[in-house]
């Protein structure tokens, strides 16, 4: 599609500060170990094969929360759908912003959801209903590091929601 890549993350020139990462459970600690010596302070883990498939996926969930921890690296994830922004049309996923564009309304609410998949559903059904206006979901996954809590305190500090009456 023109655009020019690299086959590890300290490949890439200059500072980054998150990663998407899309490649199977088993390599994901290895794109991490990578992330850390690029000093990343970010990953989104959309990958699947983690603690949600048994006690296997769940030692190799924790070995990446261990390289996250030590490396100083906040981790989203893993199996999620990521971040959609819709204010800032920014779009942290596997879903491509052409997808949505034109067809979900900005709005001050914004959605926490454990799965991708009803993440996924949340914004079809908003996208054809047209009824309510969105500023972020966020689709956490397994919670390994990254967790609700701390998506509600930086919620209650974004500036898309300062004048809402709800919150005030």
């Amino acid at each position: 599609m023109g655009l020019k890549c690299y086959s590890r993350v300290s490949d890439i020139e200059g500072p980054l500060d998150l990663v998407l990462i899309f490649v199977p459970a088993k390599t994901v600690p290895q794109v991490l170990e990578d992330s850390v010596t690029k000093n990343v302070r970010g990953a989104i883990v959309q990958s699947g094969g983690f603690a949600e498939v048994g006690p296997e996926g769940r030692a190799l969930q924790e070995k990446c929360l261990e390289i996250a921890r030590k490396g100083r690296l906040r981790l989203w994830g893993p199996n999620c759908m990521g971040l959609i922004d819709i204010n800032r049309r920014h779009v942290f996923s596997f879903i491509i912003p052409e997808a949505w564009e034109g067809s979900l309304n900005q709005g001050h609410v914004s959605l926490i959801v454990q799965s991708g998949l009803l993440s996924a559903g949340f914004i079809t059904t908003l996208m054809a209903n047209k009824t309510l206006g969105l500023a972020k979901v966020c689709s956490i996954g397994n919670k390994s590091d990254v967790e609700e809590t701390e998506l509600l305190e930086y919620l209650l500090n974004d500036p898309v929601y300062q004048g809402c009456s709800a919150l005030s």
